[in-house]
This record gives C-alpha cells, structure tokens and sequence, in this order.
C-alpha cells in the first residue's frame, strides 16, 4: 500500500507538453528577432533617405563646433594630494552638485582650475558631464558672446533633456539665447516675442535707464562666428530681448500705459527739437552746419536678423542616452520646391498655401516623430519611399571582379 505522504510524481504528459511549449517558444525568438532587426533596418535606411538638416538655419545663427570632449560617467571621487575641498568635503556628494547645479560654466571651469579635486568633483557633476559632452559648442557660444553668467548649469541642463519646443510644443532643434528657451525654427522666424534689439533701442522704446537695463541679459554679437558662408557684420551690437525689455519696463513705471506716456511725450520733444535743427540746416548756407539725425522710431523689430540671437541646441533622452540634432522631411522640401507658388516670392506673406508649405519645409523631427510623420502624414515622402524601393536593384552596379592583369 502506498504511502500517501509522499508526493506523485510529475505526470509524464505534463512534462511533455511544458518541453514543447518551451521548445516552440525558443525557436519562435530567432524569427521575432530577425523581424524586429530587418524593421530596425528599413527605419534607418528611410531616415538615411528621406531626411537631411538643413543647412541655411545655422549659417545664420550664432554656433561654434562641438569639442570632441567626453567626460566618463563615473568620475573617482578621491582626495588628491595636490590639493582638497577644504571644508566643504566634509559635505555629501548630492549637496555639493545641487550647489553647484546654481552656478554658471564659466564658474565652473574656474573652480576645475583650483585643484584635481575639485576638476573631478565638477566633472562628476551630471548636468557638466552631459552638456560638456553632447553640447560643448553651446557652451563656448555663451561665453563668446558674455551671456553664460545669466544662466546656470541646471537650467542649461534641463533644456538639453527636453527637446519640446516652448512655444508651439513640436520638436525644438535651436535655443534662443537671450532667455535659454528651447524653440523651434519657425517660431524663431514668425514670433515677435523671440526678437532681439539693442541696448539703445531699448532705452528709447521703453524709457529705461542704462542701469535699468543691465539687469537684462546682454548678448554681444561676434561677427566671426555666424558660420559656413553667412553674411558677418561689420560691428558687434549689445543685443537684449524685446519681450524681456518690454517687461523690465512696464515693471518700472508700475504699469504699460504710464510706459506709454513717457516713451512718447520723451519722442516728440525730441521731433520738435529736431524740425527746429532741420530749419536751421535748411536756412543755412554755410556747408560746415551739419544735418541733425532723425530721431529713433518707436518700432522695437527694427532688427531682421532672426537667428543673430539663437543657436543650434541638441536633445539628450536619457533613457536611452541617445542624442538628436533634428531632421527635416525631404518630401515636405520636394513638395514646396516644385509647388505652383514657388516662382511667386511676392506671395510670401498673403498666400496661406505657400505659408504651410513653409512651415512643413522648416519643421525639424526627432527619428520617432519623422517615421511616424512618413506613416500618417506625408504622401510625398512615401511616394519617394516607393520609388526608391522599387528601383534600387537597378540602380547599384556590382562591383567588377578582380582580373588577373599579370
């Protein structure tokens, strides 16, 4: 009589049937995968052939070269001989970096100069590490033209994580440097709060004082670093934001229209002084008496230029650590280079048509957003996707054999 207590054994069938379903899942992975990879395969080869960056945007705009510098991620954090902390190494690591997430880079790289110790602990700090790494150019833009103290290392920091544009909320591939806001090119182009005017202007357009106005983020133009081909000027301006002036200046006078009153009462003094002054050039027949200068407009979007104050800026996600510059759809530029309106420049600013063609030509896309843009949006991108799967057996010559030639 058998013993109850002891266990049954495992049924036979039943340890069949988990053996084949195992063995039925472990041959279906090498398919999935393949799959998988071949898709992988194909997203690349359509963003390899139906994207590119546009090269126009950045020779108008501030930028310098990205430094091949890469800071490994785990930096030893060791008391070097040649120098310490002092007393601020008795701190943890994360109230040292949350200090020094509050400085500028400029900051930084002075307190690197201090000692290895401090190099290593700036350098372990993650908002350095991934900007130094992935947008060292931005950097060394802001200290060319002496706004890098207005923004600290954290701020920098969390523009580079999001790559959302703070205006429209598309993918964002600039940063506008006068307020460190991620934006895309078009509203860089279209929005009137993303222009910039100089410190003169400000002062006639708002009634700002000149030490009112320092307490504004001043950028100063370098001519020699509007790159690859763009016209450079001739003398370096102090720009500002208008929206941030206009700001500055409502605050100042405690509201926009007692703003107002003073800006034009100050503007036509100025105009009768200066008919007195051109009655007088008028009248006078000596060639000696200079003609007066006309007063400054009113008008604050006196300045064209409209990346003479933004900068190419690239997204970290980091998640995958994996970083984009943006690209652009080569079926939206086919669609607007061979448009009806092409011909018409004169139509720029009243035909709707050629305004969204436009748009969709300058948008940028992160990889994601361009193939799903190319699956729901684009017909013109899938139409250049067939033809070019269609015909490329065709097109590639195989190489010519190797022949003896002895």
């Amino acid at each position: 009589m058998a013993d109850s207590s002891i266990p049954r054994a495992f049924p036979l069938t039943s340890f069949k049937h988990e053996i084949f379903t195992m063995s039925s899942a472990h041959l279906g992975e090498p398919q999935m995968n393949s799959e998988k990879t071949n898709m992988e395969e194909e997203n690349a080869r359509k963003i390899r052939v139906l994207t590119y960056r546009q090269q126009q945007p950045d020779q108008l705009m501030v930028e310098y070269r990205p430094r091949p510098e890469v800071i490994p991620e785990n930096v030893p954090l060791q008391q070097s001989r040649a120098g310490s902390m002092g007393r601020l190494a008795v701190l943890p690591i994360e109230i040292t970096h949350a200090v020094l997430r509050h400085l500028d880079f400029q900051s930084l790289e002075k307190m690197m100069s201090i000692n290895p110790c401090w190099k290593a602990t700036v350098e372990s700090l993650p908002a350095y590490r991934d900007v130094i790494t992935h947008a060292s150019g931005t950097v060394d833009t802001l200290i060319a033209t002496g706004i890098v103290g207005h923004f600290t290392a954290g701020q920098l920091h969390a523009k580079l994580r999001t790559d959302r544009c703070e205006g429209c909320g598309k993918f964002g591939a600039f940063l506008f440097l006068l307020t460190c806001s991620r934006r895309c090119l078009f509203c860089i182009v279209q929005e009137p709060e993303l222009s910039a005017m100089t410190i003169s202007g400000a002062k006639v357009c708002f009634g700002l004082t000149t030490r009112v106005v320092q307490q504004l983020p001043t950028l100063r133009t370098t001519p020699e670093i509007y790159s690859r081909g763009a016209q450079s000027k001739v003398r370096r301006l102090h720009l500002v934001s208008v929206q941030e002036a206009r700001i500055l200046g409502i605050t100042t006078f405690s509201g926009e229209a007692n703003m107002t009153a003073y800006v034009e009462a100050r503007y036509d003094a100025k105009n009768s002084v200066f008919d007195k002054q051109m009655a007088v050039w008028r009248e006078a027949e000596d060639a000696v008496v200079k003609k007066p200068r006309r007063p400054r407009s009113l008008d604050p979007y006196t300045i064209t230029d409209w990346g003479i104050a933004s900068t190419p800026f690239p997204s970290l996600n980091v998640r995958t650590r994996s970083v984009q510059w943006g690209v652009s759809c080569e079926g939206c530029a086919y669609q607007y280079d061979h448009s009806p309106v092409n011909p018409r420049p004169d139509l720029w600013h009243d035909h709707e048509f050629r305004t969204v063609l436009l748009e969709r030509r300058d948008r940028y896309f992160s990889e994601e957003e361009f193939l799903q843009h190319f699956d729901d949006e684009c017909d013109v991108a899938r139409s250049l996707w067939s033809v070019q799967s269609a015909t490329p057996a065709e097109e590639e010559i195989p190489d010519a054999p190797a022949t003896d030639t002895a």
